[in-house]
């Protein structure tokens, strides 16, 4: 049975972008929805299941990192790429604070979108290996409950054994002071 194509939500308000963004990305095997602002992209986000994010810094209305904030509060955010025309770090620093898996700076040759399906199988990538993180973690607290109870199962039957131990040991002058008699 094939996979199904992992879906893909676009936020950007330059249509031409979002399209060859949506094109690198549908080549790559992914299907992909578009919003060409905050406030739709906010509303497609809430109404449908997406794997991966990617969102415009500067858009009117709602930017970038006012989407993040408001998906987070939601949430946890699903695997996240923030696209900007303009490198700026503290921006790149707040993208990350709010959860997201990289920064990707547009430049004007397009050489960001031959990046782009890398990208997003490597934030992927990062969210199977933070879900696997998570997985294991459980298990092994699982198997700490466990080990732990048997502990004290074990202790309590040591405890009950010493008690029969030293009872006994306390019983076997009384033993031998009538086998004498």
């Amino acid at each position: 049975m094939a996979e199904q194509p992992i879906p893909i939500l676009v936020i950007d308000d330059d249509a031409g972008q979002a399209r060859l963004a949506q094109r690198t990305l549908e080549r790559a095997g992914y299907t992909v929805a578009v919003a060409h602002d905050g406030d739709t992209g906010l509303a497609l986000y809430a109404t449908g299941v997406y794997d991966v994010l990617m969102v415009d810094h500067q858009m009117p209305g709602k930017g970038g990192l006012e989407v993040l904030r408001t998906v987070a509060l939601r949430g946890a955010l699903p695997p996240t790429i923030m696209v900007t025309g303009n490198g700026d770090e503290a921006i790149a620093v707040e993208a990350m604070k709010l959860g997201a898996g990289d920064y990707l700076v547009k430049d004007v040759e397009g050489r960001y979108l031959t990046l782009l399906p890398t990208i997003v199988a490597r934030v992927l990538h990062q969210q199977r290996l933070v879900v696997e993180k998570r997985q294991a973690e459980e298990a092994l607290r699982q198997t700490l409950a466990v080990l732990e109870v048997r502990v004290q199962e074990r202790t309590a039957a040591l405890q009950q054994a010493n008690a029969l131990l030293h009872a006994a040991i306390a019983e076997r002058p009384r033993a031998a002071a009538a086998l004498a008699q």
